[in-house]
Parts: C-alpha cells; structure tokens; sequence
C-alpha cells in the first residue's frame, strides 16, 4: 500500500483544473489502494465547490494582501474585508 500526505495547495487539484490535477486524480483514483492523509485544517482550507465557473461570479475574499496579489495574478476577483471598515 501506498501512503500520500496531501497539503491544501495539492489536495485542492482534485477538484480544480491546473497544472498537476492529472496527477493529484490519478493518486486519488487509487483508494484503497492508497492511503490519503490530510491536515484537519485542510477540509477549512480546501473549499468544495460544485459550481461551473464559466457561468458564476467566483470571488476571493482575503485579508491577507500577498495572496491577495497572488490571486490577481490568476485572473480571480479579489475582495478584503479589511478595506471595509
């Protein structure tokens, strides 16, 4: 048996498109075969969501501004609550 420890950044490829979700499935696909460990933190940091992002406003809420800046970087539409007051 195989045994795998996944971080949010990987175990989040299992349900988004990018760069290594091939992979990530083709890992996951094997259960039982392979054992998954996770962070409990991981289910709070990995956001299941079943919505065609095509067709839905999909907007990052972060009040951390270097992630922030990162997902920018991707296209994403950014909002912080810190500049709510």
């Amino acid at each position: 048996m195989d045994f795998y420890f996944f971080d949010s950044s990987a175990a989040v490829k299992n349900y988004l498109n990018e760069t290594g979700t091939n992979w990530v499935k083709s890992i996951f696909s094997t259960i039982p075969q392979a054992e998954i460990f996770m962070a409990s933190i991981t289910e709070v940091e990995v956001v299941r969501l079943k919505v065609d992002f095509n067709s839905s406003t999909f907007t990052f809420v972060s009040a951390d501004n270097e992630l922030n800046s990162a997902a920018q970087a991707e296209n994403l539409t950014v909002e912080n609550p810190n500049n709510y007051p």
